[in-house]
């Protein structure tokens, strides 16, 4: 009986975001020679991620049609390689490029991380075709915005809208003077917000709802949550 060596098919992809454009692409080998490459362009909305997805999707595309019985295929992102192991991972083209693998019956497939910028040649060849592909004149439009982008300008127009009303609403105006930009992360203690919207254990506060009946200090001035703070003598250290 004959032994037969099957060819090994060896593609490494890679995704790149050179100057706001983003390109993917994968180049081929079988016996360290340089059989077949791809690359394209991604819109400018889509992530580094997505390229790296988008080259592998195209690369195990590839590999099957053109009937390949043993490939490797190399790619310097674990995060993208991790996405693929995760069926829980909802992102378009991870699903697809998994549906994809699940399909392989009579082929055999590797996906494997690979160290980035150690001088391997065809990682190397694979990040200056994706690096060319940022400057075509066509990109790929059907891959989905991702949703870490659509978060951050839903948040972004949020924090705008948010910015605006801040800025015309007819109330707190006193707060506005001491924090005119809205902002998720502030935390503030109770004193701080008396102070600030001047709510609090105040005369000149309380007197309007005719809880106290005089708005004046101890000292004869206005007690405001200004003057207490800056000019009240009873308040200030000696």
């Amino acid at each position: 009986m004959v032994k037969t060596n099957k060819t090994i098919t060896e593609i490494f992809t890679h995704g790149s975001k050179l100057e706001g454009q983003v390109g993917a692409a994968f180049v081929a080998y079988e016996n360290k020679q340089e059989i077949h490459h791809w690359k394209a362009k991604l819109q400018k909305h889509n992530s580094v991620f997505q390229a790296e997805a988008t080259a592998i999707h195209h690369a195990i595309n590839w590999a099957l049609s053109s009937n390949k019985t043993c490939v490797n295929i190399f790619s310097d992102s674990q995060s993208t390689i991790q996405a693929i192991h995760r069926f829980h991972n909802t992102d378009n083209m991870i699903q697809q490029t998994r549906n994809l693998i699940l399909s392989i019956s009579n082929q055999k497939l590797n996906i494997t991380w690979v160290e980035a910028h150690v001088g391997i040649v065809g990682n190397e060849r694979a990040d200056q075709l994706a690096k060319e592909a940022t400057s075509a004149p066509t990109t790929i439009d059907t891959i989905q915005i991702p949703n870490s982008l659509l978060r951050k300008e839903l948040k972004d127009a949020s924090l705008k809208l948010w910015q605006q009303q801040w800025n015309t609403s007819p109330t707190g105006r006193r707060t506005h003077k001491y924090i005119p930009k809205v902002s998720t992360k502030m935390s503030l203690n109770t004193s701080i917000n008396y102070f600030l919207t001047g709510h609090g254990p105040f005369p000149s506060y309380l007197n309007r709802f005719n809880i106290k009946e005089t708005d004046k200090c101890i000292c004869g001035d206005i007690g405001s949550p200004d003057h207490y703070l800056f000019d009240c003598p009873l308040t200030h250290p000696t």
